[in-house]
């Protein structure tokens, strides 16, 4: 999920290919959306593309898949994109168009990578995301210094969560091959990251579980050099998997959203329902105490 400005947020599904733009004070339906499957040269067998991760740098959105296998543990090459979109501004609000063209290698240049070699990246990439050790991303956050920052909810070698700063987000979506900087791990009691956005000079980012259980952290993070500090917040039943600074009309607020898919809706999980109008999220705004 990314703000767009104080009213306006677009989010990607880890279900289908389509990125879709809402207003807070409308959030029944979105106000745009268009599907990217054909810019994602996707192949016809199992097109999803889970796509997990977004980060704005300037004008320009990237979006990064899970890169993991299916639950079933059977490879899934779709699953392996990191690609731009550029934001576009109407005088009705907002639309997305690509850019560049998606990178197709991220995976394969990061068990190539040697600072990387030790956390065994590519036995992590053979195993279903539900196993121990698995790969699995789904953080991305843009960097100060203009780059990005992949975050892993697995694995979490030694419990600690995995940060990986790609240096060259632009080269990388116009072909050129990914460089990274130096690997940094996250004590978040053992718990991986499920997303994490830059707020300011800092991040802000949510722990969880590798597995579908467990509880989830809110927790903030100076970057490398210092240690991630929990802030006390309680999700209770939300399944949070977004999180966005919610733009210059709103200072100091978050938005976060909560994974819905298995929700269960006319008896049928989220994701499951034939009708598409009525598969849907929650949204809650984080506000910082005293406001």
């Amino acid at each position: 999920m990314v703000a767009l400005d104080g009213d306006h947020f677009v989010i990607g599904s880890d279900e289908d290919s389509i990125l879709r733009i809402y207003n807070r004070s409308q959030t029944n339906a979105p106000v745009w959306q268009r599907d990217f499957s054909g810019f994602l040269q996707l192949a016809r067998k199992a097109p999803e593309t889970d796509l997990e991760g977004a980060a704005r740098i300037g004008e320009v959105i990237y979006w990064i898949t899970s890169h993991s296998r299916n639950a079933e543990g059977k490879e899934r090459p779709n699953r392996q994109r990191l690609f731009a979109t550029r934001i576009i501004r109407t005088p009705s609000g907002f639309e997305l168009e690509p850019m560049g063209k998606p990178c197709q290698t991220l995976l394969a240049a990061l068990v190539a990578e040697p600072r990387l070699a030790a956390f065994k990246l590519a036995e992590a990439a053979r195993l279903s995301p539900e196993q121990a050790g698995a790969l699995n991303i789904e953080g991305l956050a843009a960097t100060p210094s203009g780059g990005l920052l992949i975050a892993f909810r697995s694995p979490v070698p030694a419990g600690k969560a995995l940060t990986v700063p790609l240096e060259n987000p632009a080269a990388v979506v116009e072909g050129k091959a990914p460089r990274f900087g130096e690997p940094v791990q996250l004590d978040l009691n053992g718990r991986g990251v499920r997303d994490l956005t830059l707020d300011g000079g800092r991040y802000s980012l949510i722990a969880g579980g590798v597995a579908n259980k467990g509880k989830f952290g809110l927790f903030e993070w100076n970057g490398p050099g210092s240690a991630p500090v929990p802030k006390g917040i309680e999700f209770g039943k939300l399944s949070p998997e977004g999180l966005a600074v919610a733009g210059t009309s709103a200072a100091g607020e978050l938005l976060c959203t909560s994974d819905d898919s298995s929700r269960r809706i006319d008896d049928c999980d989220c994701k499951d329902l034939p009708n598409p109008v009525k598969q849907r999220f929650r949204m809650v705004t984080l506000r910082p105490k005293g406001t």
